[in-house]
């Protein structure tokens, strides 16, 4: 079975106030999970793969639409980011 482990150590929402933070910080999480677990990641296949950083300064999203919204417009982004790289995130394989 393949695992796959993600470490976000920091995600950057310049432009929303804090109460909006937690709530898009929660809808990015759960919808990245989704995408993981639904449809995989794409992996050269070596054993350990590592992105160091993941720019989505060009996705432009409207502040009016909700937390919910902008947390799945995110985990999309960074979700299609991975897997355009390749080499992406640690893959153990047990």
């Amino acid at each position: 079975m393949d695992e796959i482990k993600i470490n976000i150590g920091t995600l950057v929402l310049d432009g929303f106030d804090f109460h909006d933070h937690v709530r898009i910080t929660s809808e990015f999480n759960q919808e990245l999970h989704r995408l993981l677990v639904k449809n995989g990641l794409k992996t050269d296949n070596s054993e350990s793969n590592t992105v160091q950083n993941i720019n989505v300064r060009n996705l432009r999203i409207d502040k009016n639409i909700n937390s919910q919204s902008i947390g799945n417009q995110l985990a999309n982004s960074v979700y299609q980011n991975l897997n355009a790289q390749k080499k992406s995130i640690t893959q153990k394989s047990n």
